[in-house]
């Protein structure tokens, strides 16, 4: 994995039972990164569950999906035990009023 520590980490995320599975988890970390993108950029990792195309309980899912994450630009770094990846983007600087 990266010898280098990320500026910035997203551990995990908490949606309500009876909201899960309708993209807030995704809405958050798109969220996440527009604040940090605010707030200078740097470099962002996320620890997921690598599913690997099987299915888990949505409990299970705390720190998203690694689909999730791969959407909004992470690239995997590495494997963190047998279920976690880390992945990592790097997020510029907001050049202007919205952007990222």
């Amino acid at each position: 994995m990266g010898a280098v520590p990320p500026d910035w980490r997203i551990t995990c995320f908490f949606v309500d039972r009876d909201r899960r599975r309708q993209g807030i988890a995704e809405a958050a970390l798109a969220g996440a990164i527009r604040i940090i993108a605010a707030k200078g950029g740097g470099s962002v990792d996320g620890y997921p569950i690598a599913t690997r195309g099987k299915p888990y309980s949505s409990s299970f899912l705390f720190g998203g999906t690694e689909s999730m994450f791969a959407e909004l630009g992470f690239r995997p770094l590495g494997a963190l035990g047998t279920s976690k990846l880390v992945m990592r983007r790097v997020v510029r600087k907001q050049s202007g009023p919205g952007g990222i």
